[in-house]
């Protein structure tokens, strides 16, 4: 299971994990690449996955804070989010 970025779900972290942690405008870069790519070769080679993305999505759209602002690890709504996704 493919933890996605903070950057995946809120714009304004994006925008500013790009220009300060990776030097690069938003527009250059994926927060989904990393678990796109997990999860093609996880089915290349026959290893089951799950992709919570349209959990945390629903979950933010929703006006829901699922990380804590000063890193990229979940609070706790993003944990229980995160574990009800995978039940």
């Amino acid at each position: 299971v493919p933890i996605p970025s903070h950057s995946y779900v809120d714009a304004e972290y994006a925008a500013a994990f790009g220009e300060k942690a990776l030097g690069l405008p938003r527009s250059a870069w994926s927060p989904e690449k990393p678990v796109e790519t997990f999860l093609r070769l996880a089915e290349e080679v026959g290893v089951d996955s799950i992709d919570v993305r349209p959990a945390l999505a629903s979950a933010a759209a929703n006006g829901e804070s699922l990380y804590f602002q000063r890193d990229w690890h979940f609070n706790e709504r993003g944990n229980a989010v995160f574990a009800t996704a995978l039940k």
